[in-house]
């Protein structure tokens, strides 16, 4: 991923990589902190034995996608119980922002479509 030394990231402080490959996240992890070893480098892993690798290798935070939901959940039943009302309101500006991100990716996709016809 010679890329990534073409970046201009001398005055990046943080760096987050969504990608979901551990091999490609443990190449950013290894270039990046070889030649800035202060920048914050936080990667996404589903599995624990890949997320502990990649502590190991210097990620200074790993997403675990189950284990966040998991702890959001968590917090959800802490703060709202079982109130339904709650819930429901909590849940109806989830379905209004999935819409509306998934509008703005039609359009975006749209956009990209006839940009790349001309």
């Amino acid at each position: 991923m010679s890329f990534l030394e073409e970046l201009p990231i001398k005055k990046t402080k943080l760096v987050i990589s969504t990608i979901k490959k551990f091999e490609e996240n443990m190449i950013i992890l290894k270039t990046l902190k070889y030649h800035h070893p202060s920048l914050i480098v936080i990667l996404v892993s589903h599995h624990v034995e890949e997320s502990i690798k990649l502590y190991e290798e210097g990620a200074d935070y790993v997403i675990m996608p189950h284990f966040l939901g998991a702890y959001h959940a968590s917090l959800m039943l802490e703060e709202y119980g079982f109130d339904i009302e709650k819930f429901s309101h909590i849940r109806n500006n989830q379905v209004n922002e999935l819409r509306s991100k998934h509008k703005d990716m039609m359009i975006e996709a749209l956009h990209s479509g006839r940009r790349s016809k001309e």
